[in-house]
């Protein structure tokens, strides 16, 4: 079987953003196929037509691929330091080895465009699909692992810590041989002091945390033993099929357990190894490192009584794959995203090619035609060189996308309009292309894609109708509709969507739109970091791409630094000054930091560059309201919304506004009658989740009144309707949030609510199956969490229900702060808080509290208030603690019916004050 990696990050990988042909030439070496990529390039197949022989052959484009900062797992690369001078780094560190366990380097070189290397091709299998396997001999795998640790200690000898030992970084060769692969992370250090290797100058924690040291964990110096820690979790995992410590993929549980659990005794999970073995390996594993042994050298000794003598034959047992499986079946099938390959080096093939020659030493069919496409690639460039001097004749003009010119003027204005970021006038002029001439594919296409994820009954619309269209489309616009066809299906597959789009890119390599779709896709996935990517790779191509900045501006909020999107929002309206898409998402950047003065300036510029749009008016009129402007302004601002809004839309959203504002004031009696007229203003085709937003104001209204029986009976009403109406091909299924108020009221039942968790859950799992990045075990953490905060942490009210929350946390790592969303926040700084985990409640709900968020999430914001006052209480801020009692007084102490949170608010600033 052939395994190849991902293949979706070419754009800042490969050459000129793309993926090479076969037959293409690379120096002296002919592209035969690709192998796939790693961290720091991608590999091919590839031949030497000088020795007639096969390589491994890395390439990078010079100059790309911005390198992102230091995380849990970040990259090896300072910021100063390109993928190119990377490249070279890994080359020279192997190319100093000659061991007959480590893969060899052949040859390192540039071209005008390129810089490659040409390494070892080794066809075999890597060590991950052994583990597990019984029918490899307990002997064979000692001898594996002894191998592994001969090859490691040359590389220590020649100043080298490789970094990142694990499975996937280790080949069986097809005649038994082990070879270590990818010291792309690998550091010179002194040669030997003292008995052991130690690594020079600050390093970075660099590799796969499931086999990383303690001290490489921590961040701390690491030198050759550290290798050995590594070695030693790969040959327990080879020896007994699983790994000596958390069973968790990442995050603290993990780290947890490396930095302080004792691994389990070898010979009790694998009985059948030597016992001088298992010392050994958990000699190997002890938490410092001056416990270890000096050198892998001594590793390799003591293994060497029990090793077996190889045999080279490509009948070897090592060299024919199994079937069967035991105790590492699972491991290989539902931890397989854990193995990030952070920077594997493709440089094999698990299955074998057709050899040079055929069995009468004649060259064979293969080679002939490989060495026939070099060549013919080399007259063709001679071809084209001899042919420049000739005049080019003209080229024809493309036929027009519709039909009726007055809408192909629309069209293009909409594509000027795009490009320049004035997203409304761009759909704007779609709109009217479309009145002009319905038969206009492309236009429905591009209004449909625009508007999927907020409508996705409008956007399914205008796709379908750009199908039926499909005859009449341009090349590029017929690949970006099958490639869309993932996303708006009832049940969007992403990845499939990822998939596709990646191929479109291929075929059109310096279109940025295709580029700005694959980084939307990679985010819906929440590769936020394969997105930033795809997005920087589109700014390359046309600075002047407003949405591929705005892309850019949003990954780098995302991934924390907002520092970074700030510039990118700099750099947009620098090029673009009517980018009204990244005022925007400046707005946003600023909104959510609570930064709220920024805020209302963004939103007055935003007005001024686009004022026949509501969304504008909508962020000035919450700026307005979050720096305590005039309420008559805040009203001003919102009327004009409503006017811009269309018919069909401005009822509901104005019914919504003054809702919020009632709300605000504590006026609940009159919110809710305004929530009770909300429903008849719903479109026919209207969704679940539009629908359950409806039903959720009037629950929510109605549990902060005191009136559970009928909070209850509404949600009663919904989830006894909620099947007639479409679901939302994006968003979670929003029964899980009117289970709460039947259990309140007595509805539900302990046992049942326990039952609609766990099937809510199931079905969830279910549900983002084909959405769920699969490959990144942090992205499936993520959504966990999101599972966690819906069912459990939204749902605690009293202190026992929260520890219950706490009890059933995900053991994966928590989002990180810029990745997480306000209503995150507030759900588990409740939970929190009502447990008494104070420190970190009160950093998740001062998030909320000080976001820009009063007027369209007021009772998020004033409830976050109390729970603020309860964590700061107690962690005996009382000055902390009642102003943010005061603040929810000040909005529905005297509200009317009586608030539930004001009663305690008010109940928790006596006791203050009496004390």
């Amino acid at each position: 079987m052939t395994s190849h990696p991902d293949l979706t990050n070419v754009e800042t990988r490969g050459p000129m953003g793309g993926v090479l042909e076969p037959g293409s030439l690379v120096g002296p070496y002919s592209v035969l196929d690709l192998l796939g990529q790693g961290g720091m390039g991608i590999v091919y197949r590839a031949l030497d037509v000088r020795l007639e022989r096969i390589v491994a052959l890395k390439v990078i484009a010079k100059g790309e691929a911005r390198v992102s900062g230091a995380s849990l797992v970040s990259s090896d690369v300072t910021p100063s330091e390109d993928y190119g001078g990377r490249l070279l780094r890994e080359a020279r560190a192997v190319a100093s080895l000659n061991h007959p366990n480590v893969v060899a380097i052949y040859d390192v070189g540039e071209t005008e465009e390129l810089l490659y290397f040409a390494m070892e091709h080794v066809d075999g299998q890597n060590l991950r699909s052994r583990i597990g396997d019984l029918t490899v001999s307990i002997g064979e795998r000692i001898r594996w692992l002894s191998e592994v640790a001969s090859g490691l200690h040359a590389a220590h000898r020649a100043g080298l810590v490789h970094r990142d030992v694990k499975p996937e970084n280790v080949m069986i060769r097809t005649d038994g041989i082990v070879k270590v692969l990818d010291f792309g992370i690998a550091r010179r250090t002194l040669l030997m002091q003292n008995g052991s290797e130690f690594v020079t100058g600050d390093d970075h924690v660099t590799g796969t945390p499931l086999y990383m040291a303690p001290e490489q964990l921590r961040g701390e110096r690491i030198d050759a033993r550290s290798d050995q820690f590594s070695w030693a979790i790969v040959a327990y995992e080879l020896i007994c099929g699983a790994r000596p410590f958390s069973s968790s993929n990442e995050g603290y549980a993990l780290v947890a357990s490396i930095l302080s659990d004792p691994a389990p005794p070898l010979r009790e999970r694998a009985p059948e190894v030597p016992t001088q073995v298992a010392e050994t390996v958990h000699r190997a594993l002890s938490k410092t490192a001056d416990q270890r042994f000096a050198s892998m050298e001594e590793v390799a000794a003591e293994l060497w009584a029990h090793t077996p003598s190889l045999r080279p034959t490509r009948s070897s047992p090592s060299s024919v794959p199994s079937p069967v499986l035991s105790r590492g079946l699972d491991l290989k099938h539902h931890e397989a995203a854990a193995f990030a390959e952070t920077t594997r080096v493709p440089t094999t093939t698990d299955e074998p090619h057709e050899p040079l020659t055929s069995p009468d030493g004649r060259l064979s069919r293969r080679f002939k035609t490989v060495t026939s496409l070099g060549l013919v690639a080399l007259a063709l460039v001679s071809f084209g060189l001899l042919k420049r001097r000739q005049p080019t004749p003209p080229k024809r003009a493309a036929p027009p996308s519709c039909q009726v010119a007055e809408a192909e003027i629309e069209l293009k204005a909409a594509r000027v309009h795009a490009r320049d970021g004035a997203v409304s006038e761009s759909q704007r002029d779609l709109k009217r292309a479309i009145e002009l001439d319905p038969g206009c594919a492309t236009a429905q296409l591009e209004l449909g894609l625009a508007v999927v994820a907020r409508d996705p009954q409008e956007g399914l619309k205008h796709y379908q109708d750009a199908f039926h269209g499909r005859d009449v489309l341009r090349a590029r616009d017929l690949a970006l509709l099958e490639a869309s066809e993932p996303f708006v299906r009832p049940r969007p597959d992403l990845v499939e969507w990822e998939t596709r789009l990646t191929s479109a890119v291929y075929k059109f390599p310096d279109d940025p739109a295709l580029r700005v779709w694959l980084g939307i896709a990679r985010e819906r996935q929440l590769d936020i970091e394969g997105a930033r990517a795809a997005y920087e790779a589109a700014t390359r191509m046309d600075p002047g791409y407003a949405p591929a900045w705005a892309g850019l501006a949003s990954t780098e909020k995302r991934l924390g630094d907002n520092t970074g999107a700030l510039g990118a929002v700099a750099a947009c309206l620098g090029r673009s000054p009517v980018a009204s898409v990244c005022l925007g998402a400046r707005h946003d950047i600023h909104s959510e930091a609570g930064e709220c003065v920024h805020a209302k300036d963004d939103a007055v510029a935003w007005v001024a560059l686009d004022p026949g749009s509501p969304e504008p008016q909508r962020a000035l009129s919450g700026a307005l309201f979050a720096v305590s402007a005039p309420r008559p302004a805040v009203e001003e601002a919102l009327r004009r919304r409503w006017s811009l809004l269309p018919s069909e839309s401005r009822k509901g959203a104005e019914i919504v506004d003054k809702m919020n504002l009632a709300l605000v004031d504590g006026h609940f009696d009159e919110a809710l009658a305004l929530a009770d007229t909300l429903e008849p203003t719903l479109p026919s085709d209207a969704d679940v989740v539009d629908h359950a937003a409806v039903a959720m104001s009037r629950v929510s209204i109605l549990v902060e009144t005191g009136e559970t029986k009928r909070a209850a009976e509404v949600a009663k009403d919904f989830l006894d309707r909620m099947m007639a109406y479409p679901p939302h091909p994006l968003s979670p299924d929003p029964a899980i949030g009117f289970a709460e108020p039947l259990f309140r009221a007595g509805r539900m039942s302990a046992h049942d609510l326990d039952a609609t968790r766990a099937e809510w859950q199931n079905s969830e799992i279910e549900r983002t199956r084909a959405t769920d990045p699969g490959v990144l075990s942090q992205q499936r953490g993520r959504l966990s969490w999101l599972r966690w905060a819906l069912v459990y942490a939204a749902f605690a009210e009293t202190r026992e229900e929260a520890q219950a929350a706490l009890r059933a946390i995900p053991t994966d790592s928590e989002p990180p702060l810029s990745q997480r969303s306000l209503r995150f926040d507030f759900a588990a700084g409740k939970v929190l808080a009502l447990a008494g985990e104070n420190v970190h409640a009160v950093e998740h709900l001062r998030r909320v509290t000080e976001a820009c968020v009063g007027l369209t999430e007021p009772q998020l914001h004033v409830r976050a208030h109390y729970l603020l006052g309860l964590a700061l209480e107690a962690r005996h801020d009382r000055e902390g603690a009642k102003s943010a009692y005061r603040f929810v007084l000040d909005h529905w102490g005297s509200a009317k019916p009586k608030s539930v949170t004001a009663d305690k608010a008010k109940a928790r600033l006596s006791a203050l004050d009496g004390r």
